[in-house]
């Protein structure tokens, strides 16, 4: 509601600004406006705003259909157009908070969102997200959006499946297998990170580096 709300007041502001800048005046000396420059205006403005519109309010028309049909689908937001909420979720907070996100859809421990250009459904419950987890590739598939994959690429160990998914981990785990996290080898990892800030130091107090 609150969405659908702030969207219908933008495009109220959008066409009263529009009528003031953007749809042409008669010139002063004259009082007849020109209605085909008014009339093509008006078109160029609001088939942009009736297209954005609709594919806004069609994806809530639709699974607010299938929420007569499954009372189990959960409620939510879908932010602004095509965004969603994705700024909202992105948006960098302190670790030791939830953030703002979360934060603002705390009463609900699963809801419904719009992330990453498609309708997203978030779980803040820590059983659920459990069962999730211990039943993956059985029940549920992991699969992340198609932004995720061209930032991560396609043999991240976090967006492949299956074999591929199962050898990375190993090769992953065996860096931090039991003979790599003995006191001599962690002693030396320490002493690398020692000089590593140590070489961080002096390049910041070097000045320009050619």
């Amino acid at each position: 509601m609150c969405s659908a709300w702030l969207w219908s007041s933008t495009i109220f502001v959008m066409i009263f600004i529009s009528i003031f800048f953007i749809i042409p005046h008669p010139p002063p000396n004259s009082t007849t406006w020109p209605w085909p420059q008014v009339a093509t205006s008006m078109a160029c403005l609001l088939l942009p705003l009736t297209i954005i519109t609709l594919i806004h309010f069609l994806p809530l028309l639709i699974l607010h259909h299938d929420h007569h049909d499954n009372n189990n689908l959960p409620k939510g937001s879908f932010g602004w157009p095509l965004l969603g909420e994705t700024l909202g979720f992105l948006n960098p907070h302190p670790s030791t908070s939830l953030g703002a996100f979360l934060q603002d859809h705390c009463s609900r421990k699963v809801f419904r969102s719009h992330l990453f250009l498609s309708p997203t459904l978030v779980s803040c419950d820590q059983e659920l997200n459990y069962f999730i987890l211990q039943n993956e590739g059985k029940l549920f598939e992991c699969i992340y959006p198609k932004p995720i994959h061209g930032i991560l690429g396609n043999v991240s160990m976090l967006v492949v499946v299956g074999d591929t998914h199962r050898r990375l981990r190993n090769v992953s785990l065996s860096l931090v297998n039991v003979t790599k996290s003995n006191p001599e080898f962690l002693h030396d990892v320490e002493m690398h990170d020692c000089n590593c800030d140590y070489e961080i130091m002096v390049w910041e107090t070097a000045g320009a580096v050619l």
